[in-house]
């Protein structure tokens, strides 16, 4: 059974001790939830935005996740917060950013010694869909997502669809429906992944 935390799907059934992370854990909410679970898990935020204050218990990284290795990222400072996202290569002079640092989720997994997460949620803003499509192996029992099919990253459904479709070789599909939200669209808002 699914329990929705923040917008997100997730099986708690699936939550173990194991290390927990949050990209884009703006405001913290599912951060908060599984500290105050209190099952010890390691939770580990990730979002380059400035200014954000973790609560206790939250290792934060000011920093954002990416496909491969980047010389150069910019936080596209968007005056909704919420709708912030990180470009890769020359930064726009139109629009105000932040150069921000990045790790790929196999740097994160190395410097951090974390084998595999009990769960991690994807909610980057557009940056998603590459990250798992640069997966080369599982490395959670559960990856919770949100594509972000109306940013400037456009993929489409159908490669939405092939991606989550390719990605069940390691993960059973427990969510992964279409529905307008957030004035932005149709769109994948609650992808739920879970491992075979």
């Amino acid at each position: 059974m699914l329990t929705v935390i923040d917008n997100h799907s997730v099986d708690l059934d699936l939550i173990g001790h194991g290390p927990l992370l949050d990209v884009g854990c703006r405001g913290f909410a599912m951060c908060k939830f599984f500290i105050n679970l209190g099952r010890g898990n390691r939770v580990i935020g990730m979002d380059p935005d400035r200014g954000l204050v973790p609560p206790p218990g939250v290792e934060y990284l000011q920093m954002g996740l990416c496909s491969s290795p980047q010389e150069t990222a910019h936080l596209v400072l968007e005056a909704d917060p919420e709708a912030r996202y990180v470009t890769f290569g020359k930064h726009q002079p139109d629009r105000p950013s932040l150069q921000v640092t990045c790790l790929t989720l196999p740097q994160l997994m190395l410097q951090y010694k974390v084998d595999s997460f009990d769960l991690i949620k994807l909610n980057a803003e557009g940056v998603e869909f590459d990250i798992l499509n640069n997966l080369f192996e599982p490395v959670a029992k559960q990856i919770v997502v949100s594509f972000h099919e109306h940013t400037a990253a456009r993929r489409g459904r159908a490669a939405v669809d092939a991606l989550v479709s390719r990605l069940g070789k390691w993960y059973n599909v427990a969510r992964h429906e279409w529905d307008e939200r957030y004035c932005a669209g149709m769109n994948a808002w609650d992808t739920v992944l879970v491992r075979r």
